[in-house]
């Protein structure tokens, strides 16, 4: 458990520098949530060796190295659809955070969240974060020269390139969150209802 720890605060560092190398601010923005979502039992606690549950905190790691993975493979041999990839697994990456701080709400007050709410919560969480995704897209494709404005696309100029990078981030969180959702319910039917909530010692 003690890797596990150690592992997932390092591969967010890691995501937060090569994403900020790369100007990738979705995942740059991400990484910092992500950061202060594991150091919240600390920081709650004022003890650095509490986290969550052993068995939700193996998730933590797993969307952030698979990131790291695919861009340093990118770097080596490009990858077509990059983005759609990272989409992907970025809305993952959202639910675990939302997951997390649903967690740590419930652990750190008088609240008790149910493992429903929880990951009802993880999937609105990762939808939030998409659309703040397509906004941020907008903005860097303005930036950047894109056509995006309606007066841009009179006279039979095609906006379909500009609307697939605009819609990837939600068309792609909507099914995908779904996916993960049952998948981390299927999860959480093997964590007793008094244990998830809680905060645990590093061991």
């Amino acid at each position: 458990m003690r890797a596990v720890y150690y592992l997932s605060i390092l591969v967010t560092i890691l995501t937060l520098i090569l994403s900020g190398i790369r100007g990738d601010w979705t995942w740059f923005l991400l990484s910092i949530i992500a950061i202060i979502v594991i150091l919240l039992p600390a920081i709650v606690t004022r003890n650095f060796y509490m986290t969550y549950h052993q068995k939700v905190a193996v998730l933590f790691p797993i969307p952030f190295l698979a990131y790291i993975i695919l861009v340093l493979v990118n770097a080596a041999v490009s990858i077509d659809n990059l983005e759609v990839y990272t989409y992907a697994i970025q809305t993952f990456a959202a639910m675990v955070c939302g997951m997390f701080l649903m967690i740590s709400i419930s652990a750190s007050t008088n609240v008790q969240i149910s493992k429903r709410w929880i990951l009802l919560f993880s999937i609105a969480f990762a939808c939030a974060f998409a659309i703040i995704c397509t906004f941020m897209i907008y903005f860097g494709m303005v930036s950047d020269g894109w056509l995006v404005s309606n007066d841009d696309f009179k006279g039979g100029v095609d906006n379909t390139e500009s609307n697939r990078h605009l819609m990837l981030p939600c068309f792609l969180t909507t099914f995908l969150s779904l996916i993960y959702g049952y998948l981390l319910r299927c999860l959480f039917k093997r964590i007793p209802k008094t244990e998830i909530s809680l905060y645990y010692e590093v061991n």
